[in-house]
């Protein structure tokens, strides 16, 4: 949810130019995810209300791009309920930078103990020879 929703605002705010994901370990526990567009930006007066359920930093009835402006507030929410943060870099007619840190526990690298399981071979079947009885 988290990744798509990133995705699906830069593609709905950049009409041309590009969209970048990039995915890395910041520390040995710390997975960061970034996405980056060179869209329109997001205008200095509504950064602080980004995160906000329902907001919108256009708000007409005409206005080109639609959404409920729930999809940042739930991001953000997700993320925190997992110890994450979330950062966002934004210039007005150049683009915006969504960075996500997320705590992550990496499975040691050594191989597990081997186990020996026993053969799966069936005991060969027997015919009934010539002086078996009918049944």
């Amino acid at each position: 949810m988290i990744l798509s929703q990133l995705l699906s605002n830069a593609q709905k705010f950049c009409e041309q130019g590009y969209i970048t994901l990039s995915a890395s370990m910041s520390g040995p526990s710390q997975l960061c995810i970034k996405v980056t567009d060179t869209g329109c930006g997001i205008p200095t007066s509504f950064r602080s209300a980004l995160f906000e359920p329902f907001r919108q930093a256009d708000t007409s009835l005409t206005r080109p791009r639609q959404g409920t402006g729930l999809g940042l507030s739930i991001v953000k929410h997700l993320v925190q309920r997992m110890s994450g943060t979330i950062d966002v870099h934004s210039i007005e007619g150049e683009g915006s930078a969504f960075t996500v840190h997320l705590p992550v526990t990496l499975q040691s690298r050594s191989p597990s103990p081997a186990v020996t399981l026993p053969p799966l071979v069936a005991p060969p079947a027997t015919a009934p020879g010539p002086d078996a009885q009918a049944a």
